[in-house]
């Protein structure tokens, strides 16, 4: 974490079929200093309001946390940049990805402005 930016490089694990390989921010205001960032396989809010459909077609959630010097979670206002990388496999036959916010941890999604680039295979 340097600079308003912030990466976290996701390592494989023998039970998890690795979907998200990198994710990194930018535009992070200056009390963050660390960021915490883990991948489910299943909606961790408690509703689907906003999400394509019934939800059920989402193929990851992203629990990004961004948290100050003391280790305590801190809520951001400000636009922030989110690139996430992940595996070409994840993305077979998904014409039009997309990725969606939980503003509020409630479980109603708004769906991000998202540009897809095509960086391997």
């Amino acid at each position: 974490m340097s600079d308003g930016e912030a990466a976290v490089t996701f390592s494989p694990t023998p039970e998890q079929n690795q979907i998200v390989n990198e994710t990194q921010l930018s535009g992070l205001p200056t009390n963050v200093s660390t960021i915490s960032a883990n991948e489910s396989s299943s909606n961790p809010s408690t509703g689907s309001e906003g999400l394509p459909g019934d939800g059920n077609n989402i193929v990851v959630f992203l629990n990004i946390i961004p948290r100050n010097d003391p280790g305590e979670t801190v809520a951001v206002t400000q636009d922030v940049t989110v690139n996430v990388t992940v595996t070409e496999s994840a993305l077979s036959g998904i014409e039009n990805p997309t990725l969606y916010h939980d503003v509020n941890s409630n479980g109603t999604y708004s769906e991000l402005d998202t540009e897809v680039t095509k960086v391997r295979n």
